[in-house]
């Protein structure tokens, strides 16, 4: 769980948050597990967030993700989680305009929020043109395919 403590001396006394805990796995039917260990971060526009870390349920075996959820402070100063869809990845930024050449375009990344899906690709390669898909779970962890004209 992630909990909140302050104090004007590291050395307290410490006062704990009234939210406690801000953020927990409540029941076993929860996508994610064991959610923790989290460092509130300022984003773009002065948005706050938790990066923390948590299991996927049905998957422990692949260890824990990294989450990132948004939180607000407070009238009194304390921070407050607000909880949003975890089953859902966070929209890409798109790209302003599509490939015009061969070497204008840098890969384009998807994030998949569900563990099936399905992709087709349609590609018009036209002189000395390579085109390709790569599906990349980690370093050691990947599949992809290439065709050139």
């Amino acid at each position: 769980m992630v909990i909140a403590a302050r104090s004007r001396s590291v050395n307290g006394p410490w006062e704990n948050c009234p939210h406690n805990p801000i953020l927990r796995t409540k029941s076993d039917a929860e996508q994610w597990w064991s959610r923790g260990h989290a460092t509130a971060v300022e984003g773009p526009g002065g948005r706050w967030h938790l990066v923390y870390q948590g299991y996927r349920n049905g998957y422990r075996t692949l260890g824990r993700q990294t989450l990132l959820e948004s939180i607000e402070w407070v009238a009194d100063g304390w921070p407050q989680a607000l909880v949003g869809d975890l089953s859902r990845p966070l929209s890409m930024p798109r790209r302003a305009a599509p490939c015009t050449g061969p070497h204008d375009c840098s890969p384009l990344t998807q994030m998949v929020g569900d563990r099936t899906y399905e992709i087709s690709v349609e590609m018009e390669l036209t002189g000395d043109v390579q085109g390709g898909l790569l599906l990349f779970f980690n370093d050691r962890l990947f599949f992809g395919m290439g065709y050139g004209a």
